[in-house]
């Protein structure tokens, strides 16, 4: 299962994600396709260009476990049981 990413989760390199627009999920918003991380690694905020294949949300795109950003770097969750097979 692939968690689910909100706000402020972690990337891989250092950073978090600093908007997501998704509906909230346990207190926080959940991240969609071309909302913005913030990256220590590439010094810069860049869009989030991978999402769940299959399951959107308000018409884009929902960003789970291990998707990257336009820097290259992946998201990881703090939600690890809660996301999409």
């Amino acid at each position: 299962m692939n968690g689910v990413i909100r706000l402020d989760d972690p990337l891989a390199n250092g950073g978090k994600v600093t908007s997501a627009s998704g509906a909230n999920f346990m207190g926080k918003p959940v991240a969609l396709k071309d909302d913005i991380v913030e990256c220590l690694l590439h010094k810069g905020k860049y869009p989030i260009t991978e999402c769940h294949p299959r399951w959107t949300m308000l018409g884009r795109g929902v960003v789970v476990d291990r998707c990257k950003a336009a820097c290259g770097c992946e998201i990881r969750t703090t939600l690890p049981t809660a996301g999409a097979i």
